[in-house]
């Protein structure tokens, strides 16, 4: 008689992880996953209760991800005060994106939704080279950013499905729409440049969140 297959947590979420990378969240499901690792259904209710908490504890894992990588980041180039601080590890969350581009719309609707992502926020402001003190002007600031990297992967994820072919169908579709030649190529010119496929918009973007981000007390930030 054949021994059956023994499962721990990490091996399911690592897996589960692997999954969305290569076929999408959507092919994402308990059944699906225990065929990919050779296990029943039943071998993951040990550890996980459903699928929703599975797609918490794939979320849970690669904000461990983008907190050993911004880590790293500050512990090299530590940050003069908490609007340096915040560019750098949101763009430590965009690189984490890239390795993980099929979590994106799972992390994007669970941000700070788990008790986990709060203890890693909190142990990431005891790391040398992280600014103090930690106010809630600094926390607001940190979240705003990572909403907005976390929309910018989104549309850049988006793009990339079928953007060649979408560039192609604005450019015909403004030539026809816009009765100002030179408006439509602006905007044609914008697309191809500076559109959400190049993710143009997050390193701007993310610069004038730091830089207008209004804190209590300017003292706390420069």
């Amino acid at each position: 008689m054949a021994r059956k297959r023994i499962i721990d947590r990490d091996m399911a979420v690592t897996a589960a992880i692997e999954m969305a990378d290569t076929e999408g969240i959507l092919a994402l499901s308990l059944r699906a996953l225990g065929e990919r690792l050779g296990v029943t259904q039943a071998a993951f209710y040990r550890h996980l209760r459903d699928k929703d908490a599975l797609i918490d504890a794939m979320c849970d894992a690669v904000w461990e991800e983008v907190s050993e990588t911004a880590r790293r980041e500050v512990a090299e180039h530590p940050a003069p005060d908490w609007r340096s601080y915040a560019h750098m590890v949101a763009l430590s969350l965009w690189d984490t994106l890239q390795r993980h581009p099929g979590m994106v719309s799972a992390m994007a609707t669970r941000l700070f939704s788990t008790p986990r992502q709060y203890q890693l926020m909190a142990e990431s402001m005891s790391w040398p080279g992280v600014p103090t003190p930690i106010t809630q002007d600094a926390l607001d600031l940190l979240a705003a950013e990572f909403a907005y990297t976390l929309g910018c992967a989104a549309a850049v994820l988006t793009f990339e499905a079928d953007g060649r072919e979408r560039l192609l169908s604005m450019d015909r579709a403004l030539a026809e729409m816009v009765e100002s030649p030179q408006l439509a190529e602006t905007f044609s010119s914008w697309a191809h440049e500076r559109g959400p496929g190049n993710g143009f918009q997050l390193s701007r973007g993310l610069q004038t969140l730091s830089e207008s981000w209004p804190f209590e007390n300017d003292d706390h930030c420069e």
